[in-house]
């Protein structure tokens, strides 16, 4: 059976015909008369081309020009019946009714009646049977339209209305009924509560005509709702800005009536009592959180779970405030929702969805910004405990709640797999396998191992196979979708060549395939804690494509040519074919560049070692010089926060630690950045208007308002008015930080973590849109950049290769200005969309985790809200979050001092001075004082919600709370001896050797946790700089456990070395009771501080070195290292001591 709808937009298959022999087949000739503007549409159904596509039967004069007339500009009566008395009624035009009747004549010419083709249109149907009796009026309809009628009639194509149809061929599936009558609901008055169907809640809407004139007058504006509280109903509708971007201003809208069924994220248009100058702007950074921060899920300390009780009440009357008048484009995304808590109730409560009767339920979203949903379904059993996917169908005027149905069950509330669906689908992501054609395009091979480089594919390229390059990669630890190489050769006359490779994605993705379209409807692999979502099939990201070691690999290549001093002297780029020597972690590459010892399970040729030690020296110091220019010219340092996970057989979060950065991170990424940058200018040179670049606008002036206050705190004033002016700032408040001990020196790792927060996004362009100044990247301070090196996971590499291909030959651009416009748009949106799902996937790891484990952590406050609202940095994890020292009925909330919940005080009372706020007793002293830019104690914990899952609590510990000292001690004991900073060993009688011989220790107690807990103990010392050791080390957690150990408290009073070297020792012994060495003396200790920061900025100034080894100013900087290196060797030595020693 063959269907065709009326629907104009229809381009796709219906899932819901998929699953039977049924189709509806508008794709197929919607494309005859796609590329035909509608003014001219009834020629070209009367040129010789459309008869050739479309079944042939005379079609007179009157006909054509009544179609011409319907069609045309500017008719007012298109899409009614000539003649017609009748008021407008939305229908079909008619020359869109002729085109489908042509398509079902097609159908049924060629099936030859072997096949039903029906014809679903309501208009048509309903005069079909006009015509079947006898009542149809000549005048009604275009005679082209009423004999392709009577025709398609006489073929045997049935033409019936929407419900008619859905009634006779889906009765027996129950899905399908329900969204047919969901869908007729949502056009069918509700039921009042009065008994009528005319009761209004909510104001008409604005025709689009009556909302130009009124924005013409200035009498509204158009702006983008965002949901503050839908408990309270109140919003923002923010007006200018962009995505990524602040808005310009922001105006709220309170009460029910005002908001007039829009969801969160429409664009509405607002009415302006008064006049703008009236109204109470919110200040934009108020009014949108960032990304990179945990605020949008903090709860109040003392919060419960958001309630599914009803909304609040109207708030305002009609014309006291902005109200929205009318929705411009509505947010169109689908909500994962569960059943509200009656409905659940009554539906565990039926043994079975009885009589296959349909029945009303509300469904509750998970996001708390958007309203619960009236769906139909009769499926209420199947709905209990399970997450399912819901489309709105609409809002009518006399129901409290939006309509709709429901789409998919994700599965079971308490999954971990169903709540990571969840993330994708609010996320907007839609994630299907690859088609059949287009795995049908991959090479025919049964396994990767059987597929080679071409031969003759290998003649046409530069083989750097056998060359004298010595090619590796360096990725994450598991990484298989390996997408570049880095290659480097010495020149026999001195100088260097470095090679950078990446993976030659284009060769096996041709453009205008299935494969192609697959990739560019992705736009990027989406990476998830639990699984990874490719653009590509396994087949290539894995293994074709993926440069591994060991394998012959189609590459695309930017080598340089590097003198002496590593400037660049030459330049070459095309396609290569590549043997990667070696496949490096993050972490081999850094022990290899620091001369540490490998794991045994990273062993490597002797032979290489040299030469990788040689090659990521070189790329180091090339790399460092590359990023000196451009920090030179601007380029911001910026920081990003990553959270890694360790998962249980279920896939439930047992572990959380944030992602160790290690230096050689950088070198490879300015690597990356290089290639970029000289990708970018050679296909801008060969094609100005039409190259696919990515430029990043500069940020707001406003949006940098914390990081004044930490600059003046500082007694620095930040200058934002340039991204150079910015860069330099920074560095000014970091070597404040390093020598004024009044400042705590993770207010840097704040400041570039706000830096990042304040950026807009980044975006993908064609130069055919924006030029100069417009079109740089500013965080980078490049002129001109792009993205190249990773076309494995970015379709907007791939794009890029072919731009570059194509400028290397001379031939035409590959896609013109129009085209790559709108495909970078689509970019940018896919883009943002993986940005956000793998942010939300990451909190719900965090809060499942924190919902079975609380964790305490040291936390520094960076700024303090009016709301009594810490703001508040955990460095331990690289997120921010704010905790409330006020519940939700304003009670003031001290730092707890033991478990349980702490019962509101009446006499205390919030009190805010400056930075400051305090917490005061009855008679105005103050009980608790924070100040800003100060260490508290944070416990982070998540509160379950069945609706909406679990929300972040955060609330003030006191340092008598029994969970500080526990958090101590795992802080000190957990952290694996893998995270330490490398250690360069100077000898055979390294640092390593001090210790190596303490195997008869406590059982936990290894070389590398000595180090470990030293280190630990050391970072303490160090805060001896900076303030009170008690600052960050509180003397009651140590009181408890020196009193568990049994060793005597160094006292109050007590301070300084002697004090300190107590406590450290009582520390130790606390925690390895049976270790026969102990730390000596904090002398020893201020010693080992003073050298290892000595060997550390040695090492940093010996990789920075831009003279090429065995220069004079190289072995000046390497004899440094080593003097400094052996004299840390020998004060190790002297740090631990027997027990009982003297």
């Amino acid at each position: 059976m063959l269907a065709i709808r009326d629907d104009p937009t229809a381009y796709a298959v219906s899932p819901l015909c998929a699953r039977t022999a049924s189709a509806i087949l508008m794709t197929e000739w919607y494309s005859f008369c796609a590329p035909i503007a509608a003014p001219s549409m009834a020629e070209w159904m009367a040129s010789p081309v459309a008869r050739t596509k479309l079944p042939t039967f005379p079609l007179d004069g009157g006909a054509l020009a009544a179609i011409r007339g319907s069609c045309g500009p500017g008719n007012p009566s298109a899409g009614r019946d000539s003649g017609s008395t009748a008021p407008a009624e939305p229908e079909v035009s008619p020359w869109w009714q002729w085109l489908m009747l042509s398509a079902a004549l097609l159908y049924a010419e060629h099936t030859s009646g072997q096949v039903p083709v029906v014809l679903v249109s309501d208009e048509l149907a309903r005069r079909a049977d006009e015509v079947l009796a006898g009542a149809a009026q000549g005048g009604r309809a275009p005679g082209g339209v009423r004999f392709a009628l009577e025709r398609a009639l006489r073929e045997g194509v049935q033409i019936v209305g929407a419900r008619q149809y859905f009634a006779a061929w889906w009765g027996h599936d129950a899905q399908v009924a329900d969204l047919v009558e969901a869908a007729s609901a949502s056009d069918d008055p509700v039921p009042s509560a009065t008994g009528g169907a005319t009761d209004s809640l909510f104001p008409p809407l604005m025709s689009e005509d009556a909302v130009s004139e009124a924005k013409a007058r200035g009498a509204l504006v158009v702006g983008t709702l965002s949901v503050v509280s839908i408990m309270k109903q109140q919003a923002l509708v923010c007006v200018g800005g962009g995505h990524g971007e602040q808005p310009a201003v922001c105006i709220p809208v309170r009460g029910r009536r005002a908001l007039n069924r829009t969801l969160h994220g429409d664009v509405v248009a607002v009415t302006l009592p008064g006049g703008a100058s009236a109204l109470q702007l919110v200040p934009p950074e108020a009014a949108v959180p960032g990304e990179d921060d945990l605020d949008s899920f903090v709860e109040s300390s003392a919060g419960k779970p958001a309630q599914e009780d009803e909304p609040g009440a109207d708030g305002q009357q009609a014309g006291e405030g902005p109200a929205v008048v009318a929705v411009v484009s509505r947010e169109s995304r689908d909500l994962v929702c569960c059943l509200s808590a009656g409905d659940l109730g009554e539906a565990q409560l039926s043994s079975s969805d009885a009589n296959n009767r349909q029945k009303a339920v509300l469904a509750v979203p998970m996001d708390r910004k958007m309203p619960k949903v009236r769906i139909r379904t009769r499926s209420v059993k199947r709905l209990a405990g399970q997450r399912f996917v819901v489309r709105v169908d609409g809002w009518q005027r006399n129901s409290r709640y939006p309509s709709g149905h429901v789409l998919s069950i994700l599965g079971s509330m308490d999954d971990i797999k169903a709540e990571t669906e969840a993330v994708l689908v609010a996320s907007g992501i839609r994630w299907e396998p690859f088609c059949a054609g287009a795995m049908a395009e991959l090479p025919p091979v049964s396994s990767a191992g059987e597929w080679h480089v071409p031969e003759a594919e290998a003649q046409r390229r530069r083989d750097l196979r056998g060359g004298p390059q010595f090619v590796c990669s360096i990725d994450p630890p598991g990484c298989t979708d390996v997408d570049d190489a880095l290659g480097v050769a010495e020149l026999p006359g001195g100088g260097w060549e470095v090679g950078v490779h990446i993976a030659d994605v284009s060769w096996f993705v041709k453009q205008g395939g299935l494969l192609d379209g697959e990739a560019a409807a992705r736009c990027t692999t989406v990476y998830l804690v639990d699984r990874r979502l490719d653009m590509l099939p396994g087949l290539l990201s894995e293994n074709l494509c993926s440069l591994l070691a060991g394998r012959d690999r189609l590459a695309v290549s930017v080598v340089w040519t590097l003198g002496p001093d590593l400037e660049v002297v030459g330049s070459w780029f095309g396609r290569t074919v590549i043997r990667s020597s070696h496949q490096l972690t993050y972490q081999q590459a850094q022990r290899v560049l620091d001369g540490q010892p490998l794991a045994p399970t990273e062993r490597l040729p002797l032979r290489d070692v040299e030469k990788l030690r040689t090659a990521l020296g070189l790329l180091s110091r090339l790399s460092a010089k590359h990023k000196a220019g451009r920090v030179a010219r601007g380029a911001l340092e910026l920081t990003s926060s990553e959270l890694r996970f360790g998962t249980r057989e279920d896939g439930r979060p047992v572990t959380v630690a944030a992602k160790e950065e290690v230096p050689v991170m950088g070198v490879v990424a300015e690597m990356m950045i290089m290639a970029n940058a000289a990708v970018a200018s050679r296909i801008a040179e060969s094609f100005p208007g039409c190259s696919l670049l990515r430029r990043h606008p500069c940020p707001q002036v406003e949006d940098f308002k914390h990081i004044v206050s930490i600059c003046r705190a500082a007694g620095l004033e930040f200058d934002c008015t340039s991204n150079l002016a910015i860069s330099e700032s920074i560095r000014a408040l970091e070597r404040e930080l390093r020598t004024n001990p009044s400042l705590d020196p993770a207010l840097g790792r704040v400041c570039r973590s706000l830096l990042t927060r304040t950026m807009s996004e980044a975006k993908y362009f064609s130069t055919g849109d924006c030029h100069g100044p417009e079109a740089m990247h500013y965080g980078l301070a490049l002129e001109k950049y792009t993205h190249f090196t990773s076309p494995i996971r970015r379709y907007a590499d791939v794009v890029v290769h072919r731009q570059l291909m194509a400028a290397l030959a001379g031939a035409p651009p590959v896609l013109g200005h129009r085209a790559l416009s709108g495909a970078a748009g689509v970019m940018n949106a896919r883009h943002r969309e993986s940005k956000l799902a793998q942010k939300k996937c990451s909190e719900l790891y965090l809060l499942l985790l924190l919902a079975q484990r609380p964790q305490v952590h040291r936390a520094l406050v960076y700024g303090i809200r009016e709301q009594s609202q810490l703001l508040v940095f955990i460095e331990e994890l690289a997120i921010k979050t704010s905790v409330w020292l006020h519940d939700q009925s304003g009670a003031p909330i001290p730092p707890a001092e033991a478990d349980g919940a702490c019962p509101p005080d009446p006499g205390l009372a919030l009190a805010m001075d400056g930075e400051e706020i305090s917490i005061r007793g009855p008679q105005g002293d103050a009980l608790h004082r924070i100040k800003c830019f100060e260490r508290v104690w944070v416990e982070l914990s998540a509160s379950p919600s069945a609706a909406h899952g679990p929300s972040l609590q955060a609330r003030l510990l006191s340092d008598k709370h029994p969970a500080v000292a526990a958090a101590i001690i795992s802080r000190l004991k957990a952290s694996p001896a893998s995270n330490l900073p490398p250690q360069r060993s100077s000898g055979a009688e390294g640092p390593e050797s001090a210790w190596s011989d303490s195997d008869d220790s406590d059982a936990a107690l290894g070389g590398g946790t000595h180090e470990l807990v030293l280190r630990e103990v050391a970072e303490r010392a160090r805060q001896r700089q900076r303030g009170p050791f008690a600052q960050s080390l509180p003397g009651e957690s140590v009181e408890s456990l020196l009193r568990t150990s049994g060793r005597p408290s160094p006292g109050p009073a007590s301070s300084g070395p002697k004090a300190e070297a107590r406590l450290i020792t009582g520390l130790f012994a606390a925690m390895y009771p049976r270790s026969e060495i102990v730390p000596q003396s904090a002398d020893n200790m201020a010693e080992l501080l003073e050298l290892q920061g000595k060997v550390s900025r040695a090492r940093a100034r010996l990789m920075s070195c831009c003279s090429p080894p065995g220069s004079a100013a190289w072995r000046r900087r390497e004899e440094r290292l080593k003097a400094h290196e052996q004299a840390l060797s020998d004060a190790r030595r002297g740090l631990l001591h027997p027990r009982g020693g003297s």
